[in-house]
């Protein structure tokens, strides 16, 4: 070999090597340090099942992502580990938590999918017991009704319900006051519509889609948001983008895939029978800018009506779009 031939070998190595280093050689995430992201979620909430998919099959991975998951018993738990930095964003999180906090000049996170109620999905409703005489909803006037324990929802119950009597329940076991005879109703979202539905000698589905209906005249209903951590997106501008990119792809490939809903008999998600996953009903997401801001500001007024939060807030803050990303 040349003196030359030999000095160009050693010259492409040394090229090679720093190039090696800086992480320069391939544009391949398993070359490159992955971006760990821990995500809260409320088990049982169906709004998380496209995500958990689209991270058990490996999308995010190969995209250079280390996205973990970590349960909460309760939403408020959830907003608590995103201000202390415990996790850098949620699966899904009440609307009416971070409008609060909004209300109040603190955006906590921002959400990059709306997930709205409308009214055909049949996500939330009324559920009495199988032997309950009466026709539809106006036969609860008066009564002891069931429901999450839940500001907004109690809220929205008595504007349905203006005479009943509201009574809170155990959230994992909703249906305890019926059994009882404690209520006459309880008012559930999803899957425990589904649940009612595979005990017809037990339960009786009275209405569904309730709120759009009798609260906001048929419009969307914004319900709760999937966010990353605000801190964490300043912090993180380009990594950011790119997961949203990836959720998004995520909601847009997995939400339509029949088979979904099996992902609700894993533990994690609540252990529920195939029979029950096989029923329950996908709610809808909207890319934030694609949201009317008048669904949001529609919502937004009801709440302050009900003396729940103030509205001086911003859109802009509480909602992420990133500057530059590829639509899915």
């Amino acid at each position: 070999m040349s003196t030359k031939t030999t000095a160009c070998l050693v010259s492409a190595i040394i090229v090679l090597a720093v190039a090696l280093q800086h992480g320069l050689a391939t544009d391949s995430p398993t070359t490159t340090s992955r971006i760990t992201l821990t995500l809260g979620f409320h088990p049982n909430v169906v709004v998380d099942l496209p995500l958990i998919r689209a991270v058990e099959n490996g999308d995010f991975a190969r995209q250079g992502f280390d996205v973990r998951f970590k349960p909460y018993g309760r939403p408020d738990l959830i907003l608590a580990a995103l201000k202390s930095g415990e996790i850098q964003g949620s699966l899904g999180i009440s609307l009416e938590l971070l409008l609060k906090q909004a209300s109040s000049g603190s955006y906590p996170a921002r959400g990059y999918l709306v997930w709205c109620l409308n009214a055909t999905q049949g996500f939330d409703g009324f559920v009495t017991r199988a032997d309950f005489s009466g026709r539809d909803v106006n036969a609860l006037q008066g009564k002891a009704i069931g429901v999450y324990p839940s500001p907004q929802l109690q809220f929205f119950v008595s504007r349905i319900l203006p005479n009943c009597t509201i009574k809170t329940y155990n959230p994992d076991v909703p249906f305890i006051g019926l059994n009882t005879g404690d209520v006459v109703a309880v008012f559930v979202k999803e899957p425990f519509i589904s649940i009612a539905r595979t005990k017809p000698d037990k339960y009786r589905v009275l209405e569904v889609n309730s709120i759009s209906q009798h609260v906001f005249g048929g419009a969307l209903v914004p319900a709760a948001l999937s966010v990353l951590s605000s801190e964490w997106i300043e912090a993180h501008p380009k990594e950011a983008a790119k997961f949203v990119r990836l959720a998004r792809q995520a909601y847009l490939e997995y939400i339509t895939k029949p088979d979904i809903n099996m992902v609700l008999t894993e533990p994690r998600l609540g252990g529920f029978t195939p029979e029950i996953a096989a029923q329950v009903v996908e709610p809808a997401a909207s890319f934030p800018e694609a949201l009317s801001r008048a669904d949001l500001r529609r919502y937004a007024t009801l709440l302050e009506a009900g003396g729940l939060i103030s509205t001086n807030l911003s859109f802009d803050k509480l909602l992420y779009v990133p500057p530059v990303i590829e639509m899915p």
